[in-house]
Parts: structure tokens; C-alpha cells; sequence
């Protein structure tokens, strides 16, 4: 059900994109309580960001979508795991990354909605 964009301005490696997807998926099953099965990740790395004029070498861009919605501590926990990973794993500093959240109403699956 929830749907993890991550757009990394940094070329990762194979294990590097597994890594991060398996964290990614962590983070949403812990914070948000989601079965990890229905978690869908998706990961593009040597994306091309900017902070205003500045292009960034090691920036990040992580979206999560659900279905439903949750609350602000939720939101806010997902926010520093992922900075605390992003920082450990991949030398990402926290001010080059956002992260948005958005909660979707109507969610098809499996040829139906929610």
C-alpha cells in the first residue's frame, strides 16, 4: 500500500540500491505499521537534483505515498531514519535532504480499490 519514490543524486551500486530499498522498507513497516509485502519501493540513482542554483553531488528526494493517512510523530520519525540512513550509508548530509508525504484516498490493487 505505501509507495516509496527515492531519487538519489549519487550513482549507486547494485547493493547499494538493495540496501536502501530493504531500509526504506524498514522505516515504513516500523513507522507506519505496513505488512512489509505491500510496500513498494522505487529507486533512481545519478538523478539530477538542486538546491536552489546549487546542483547537488549527494542530495536525496524521498516521497512516500499511502493509502490513509498518519500522524505528525509518524511522519517526523520516518524523517530522521531515513536523514540517520541516508547520512551512515550513503554520506548524505541531512540539509540536502527532503522528504514529502502524501496520503491517498482511493488506492487500486489487484484490479479494485481499497
Amino acid at each position: 500500500m505505501p509507495f516509496v519514490q527515492a531519487r538519489i543524486s549519487k550513482d549507486l551500486s547494485d547493493s547499494e540500491k538493495t540496501a536502501l530499498q530493504k531500509e526504506l522498507t524498514a522505516i515504513i513497516k516500523d513507522e507506519l505499521h505496513k505488512p512489509a509485502g505491500f510496500i513498494m519501493t522505487g529507486i533512481e540513482s545519478g538523478y539530477d537534483l538542486w538546491l536552489g542554483d546549487n546542483k547537488l553531488d549527494n542530495g536525496a528526494m524521498i516521497s512516500v505515498q499511502q493509502f490513509g493517512s498518519a500522524n505528525r510523530d509518524a511522519y517526523n520519525a520516518i524523517t530522521q531514519r531515513i536523514c540517520d540512513y541516508l547520512k551512515s550509508a550513503l554520506g548524505t548530509p541531512s540539509d540536502k535532504v527532503y522528504v514529502t508525504f502524501q496520503s491517498i484516498n482511493e488506492w487500486g490493487w489487484n484490479g479494485q480499490l481499497f
